[in-house]
């Protein structure tokens, strides 16, 4: 179920990882620079294979 969620919504993992990270550090975005690039990343490579993702903003691929 859990592989399912993931194919049905790419980069969901990296975006609640985020999220997750943030809550952690008091919202501290400085100390979650690398989940935040693995956001970026995963993006990028769905743009890149022509899939979108409400988890990725297309402002995302223009931004980096």
């Amino acid at each position: 179920v859990e592989q399912q969620k993931a194919d049905s919504q790419p980069c969901h993992r990296e975006a609640c990882a985020i999220q997750e990270c943030l809550q952690k550090n008091n919202y501290q975005e400085e100390r979650c620079k690398d989940v935040i690039n693995q956001l970026f990343k995963c993006c990028e490579t769905l743009f890149k294979s022509g899939r979108e993702s409400a988890s990725c903003s297309k402002k995302m691929s223009k931004s980096r």
